[in-house]
């Protein structure tokens, strides 16, 4: 298993809130999450959803 960040939404969260959000250095940081979800997708990964 692995997570990704999506670092619009960290810019914009930041831009918005004026703090920069935490999260775990484990995960992966991607520019464009959606776009990633799509690569990982075409590239055999299972999207999971709730």
């Amino acid at each position: 298993m692995r997570f990704d960040i999506c670092l619009n939404t960290v810019d914009t969260v930041e831009r918005e809130t004026g703090k920069r959000p935490e999260f775990i250095l484990a995960a992966t940081p991607v520019q464009v999450g959606v776009g990633q979800i799509l690569f990982l997708a075409e590239n055999g990964y299972t999207v999971v959803r709730p």
